[in-house]
């Protein structure tokens, strides 16, 4: 019996220490409830419900790089974590204590906010004027109040897209650009591209990339003027012949639309002269310039213009070339000179210009018929009207043109009436207005404006009409001079009182309707 109650109390005490030891390691449960509050790129706040007899929290931190952080400790029931990296996520381990025992663990798994990346803007291009394949995209810089996890300024770079179309279709051209612009080279001339540029920040290690501005910058290459222009006599004394290498199409994108070349053609009376539109819209590589001087030398440019569709771009002219036009041979000097004023001087009473003056006329030693511009010629550069050799140029090479038309009409009209001749004159003159441009430049109001750069006026056409008059060995008044009135010639023809129209190319008695 001794014994057996010996053992009864062996076997309590036994029981006892068993239930001591189990509510020792489980007196405090589990943290229920445990959740995440609210967090933002570099903070986290999380709670849970209080646990029952627990007397403090502890709170393990590993980030998903395997970095583990300090330990917190807290009497409360919610935490906030500080000093997170952005776009990470962490596993959070959480633990009821009470005194030397704890709870078994709960665990929450946080991920903060990545970094809000907004555009750049003031996107623009530029191309070189050295290189019309060079250009420059640039930006404005981006702005940022975002830091990183210690306080620290973001690393700020750009990435530059490009795409054959504006709205859609961008591929990266390059990345990590650290300055606010960028220098490409294309490939083809008259290239159209599209760029637009977002920005990148680089915060705790990690990129956050931005949208791509709203507003590409459009670029368009240019062309290159690599032209050799030159320019040789011919048979006639009074005739250049200009050509000029074809500008190499293969050289255009190949995504253009239908691009067609044509080309524009400057002339000067020296290297260093000014250089005037003599013809535009050529599509031949050679053009003729008529009415020159015997042995004169004339300086040449060529300028490309491309057009496809909406897009069209002009070069700078070419550099120049020089030609001269055949000497007169000695018999033909002497011929001249026995030529040199026409039949009858004119008698107009109106002021004379500058076409109606006593000068010297060249005398052609092979007529032909009125060569008219092969285009239509847009608006010259202004000459320099501080240059009276060439102005007086200019009135021999018209002067050469109506003593043409005039001895063209003297061999085909022999024994013809004065109204048959006249009408021929008219019209003859009146169909270099047609293939020319009326204008109402300093030019058009010469005879050298509607013979020679095919631009005229109703002033230009009545005194290129009055000039050929003059060689014909006709007397003539200018109706209307200097006025911006319609202009023409009044004269006497089968003595009878007529006029002449050189704008309308007709002629008759009486006066005109």
């Amino acid at each position: 019996m001794k014994y057996a109650k010996y053992a009864w109390w062996g076997l309590v005490f036994s029981l006892l220490g068993t239930l001591l030891l189990f509510t020792g390691c489980h007196g405090v449960s589990v943290p229920e409830n445990f959740q995440t509050v609210s967090v933002t790129p570099h903070r986290a706040e999380v709670s849970w419900q209080e646990s029952p007899g627990a007397e403090s929290y502890q709170v393990e931190i590993v980030a998903e790089n395997g970095l583990t952080l300090p330990v917190q400790t807290t009497q409360s029931t919610s935490l906030t974590l500080d000093d997170l990296s952005a776009d990470t996520s962490y596993t959070l381990t959480l633990t009821a204590l009470q005194g030397d025992s704890q709870s078994d663990p709960a665990q929450l798994t946080v991920k903060t906010l990545p970094i809000s990346v907004g555009t750049v803007t003031g996107a623009e291009a530029v191309v070189s004027e050295e290189n019309p394949l060079e250009y420059t995209i640039s930006w404005q810089p981006y702005q940022t109040v975002e830091t990183n996890a210690d306080g620290t300024a973001p690393t700020v770079s750009y990435a530059l897209y490009e795409s054959t179309k504006e709205d859609v279709g961008y591929q990266l051209v390059s990345g990590d650009l650290t300055e606010t612009s960028r220098t490409l080279t294309g490939t083809k001339e008259l290239c159209r591209r599209y760029y637009k540029v977002c920005p990148v920040l680089t915060v705790d290690g990690k990129q956050f990339t931005g949208s791509l501005c709203e507003q590409p910058a459009l670029v368009t290459t240019g062309l290159r003027n690599d032209l050799t222009v030159s320019a040789q006599a011919t048979s006639s004394h009074s005739i250049l012949e200009v050509s000029w290498t074809p500008y190499d199409t293969s050289r255009l994108d190949s995504a253009l639309d239908n691009p067609t070349v044509s080309y524009t053609l400057y002339g000067a009376y020296t290297e260093d002269g000014e250089y005037e539109q003599l013809a535009s819209g050529l599509t031949d590589t050679t053009w003729e310039e008529r009415g020159l001087l015997g042995d004169m030398t004339r300086y040449y440019k060529v300028a490309v213009t491309v057009t496809a569709g909406e897009l069209s771009m002009t070069t700078a002219p070419s550099a120049q070339a020089a030609g001269a036009t055949t000497p007169l041979s000695p018999a033909q000097q002497e011929a001249q000179q026995e030529q040199q004023q026409p039949t009858q001087q004119p008698t107009q009473t109106a002021q004379p210009s500058q076409n109606q003056q006593s000068q010297t006329p060249q005398t052609p030693q092979e007529p032909v018929s009125p060569q008219p511009p092969e285009e239509t010629p847009s608006e010259p550069s202004e000459p320099d009207d501080t240059t009276p050799d060439s102005e007086a140029v200019k009135l021999l090479q018209a002067q050469v043109v109506a003593q043409q038309i005039a001895q063209e009409i003297n061999a085909n009209y022999t024994g013809r009436s004065d109204l048959d001749k006249v009408s021929a004159a008219a019209e003859m003159v009146a169909e270099y207005c047609r293939q020319g441009t009326e204008s109402d430049s300093q030019d058009s109001a010469t005879a050298y404006g509607v013979f020679i750069k095919g631009e005229y006026s109703s002033a230009g056409a009545t005194r290129a009409l009055g000039m050929v008059l003059d060689y014909l060995g006709y007397s003539w008044t200018h109706i209307n001079a200097d006025t911006p009135n319609h202009q023409w010639c009044e004269l006497t023809m089968d003595g009878q009182s007529g006029w002449a129209d050189g704008q309308s190319g007709t002629a008759g008695y009486g006066s005109i309707h």
